[in-house]
């Protein structure tokens, strides 16, 4: 006010700039604690959960027959996709179709030595970091993606102009 010499718009300006100024200080300390927790929940998460991407890629790489079955699985679950389950049943039949894939805390999923629970923990850790980052985010990639994949002529229409 003593600024300002008794203008009271030039008052106005001032208060609404320290406003804005002290606004912005506020959204930046909240924006990094938010990404602070939502790591930290990300990686508690994926700790108790023992879901390692390390891991289940390597698992997935090397069994075809896992892998072939996941497979059948998601095509399944797309072809006949509902948008929740309804039943008590609709979710036993997710949760047993799920228990094919690698991940939970369980007989063999333990590392036996100090470079297991390195990568072990490295997993976890990377898990907890991509789940950060949200379901948006994923969304967002996967659909640009798919439309990256899906740009261009199709092969079918290369074949019939030759």
């Amino acid at each position: 006010l003593i600024r300002a010499g008794a203008d009271l718009a030039q008052f106005e300006q001032a208060m609404a700039a320290w406003i804005d100024k002290a606004m912005d200080r506020a959204s930046g300390i909240f924006k990094r604690w938010t990404q602070v927790v939502s790591i930290a929940l990300g990686i508690a998460l994926a700790g108790a959960l023992n879901a390692d991407t390390f891991a289940v890629g390597q698992r997935l790489w090397d069994d075809d027959v896992l892998r072939d079955q996941i497979v059948k699985v998601a095509v399944a679950k797309v072809d006949g996709q509902k948008s929740l389950p309804d039943t008590r049943q609709d979710i036993d039949d997710i949760r047993k179709e799920l228990s094919i894939f690698p991940i939970g805390w369980g007989y063999g999923t333990n590392p036996r030595d100090c470079w297991g629970w390195l990568s072990k923990i490295c997993g976890i850790v990377f898990t907890g970091a991509a789940l950060a980052f949200g379901a948006p985010f994923w969304f967002d990639t996967l659909s640009k993606l798919v439309n990256l994949r899906s740009s261009g002529v199709k092969p079918e229409e290369k074949e019939k102009k030759a």
